[in-house]
């Protein structure tokens, strides 16, 4: 779901439930996982489906900020992974 700000929600029916902000980026992309989300990975796609980062989430965290400046413009894919679920969706990377 995005809205005016540039936020984008991921909410699955199991109760995966995260904000990715902002969107557009400039580069730097906070994950804010609401309370009871379960994520333990988090991958970040290239246009293609690759895997081009991967990040563990620590038990318990409510946010995660991934520095992908290096990364060039474009639209990405983020998966959030958990234990028994994956959902995905897409961000852009524009400066």
């Amino acid at each position: 779901v995005e809205d005016a700000f540039g936020d984008l929600g991921i909410e699955e029916a199991d109760g995966l439930v995260a904000r990715i902000f902002p969107n557009p980026s400039n580069g730097l992309l906070t994950i804010e996982f609401n309370d009871g989300a379960e994520a333990t990975s988090i991958d970040i796609l290239d246009a293609s489906g690759r895997v081009v980062l991967s990040e563990i989430v620590t038990e318990g965290s409510a946010r995660k900020t991934l520095d992908l400046t290096d990364m060039a413009d474009g639209v990405y894919g983020v998966r959030l992974n958990a234990a028994t679920r994956t959902t995905t969706s897409r961000f852009v990377i524009q400066r």
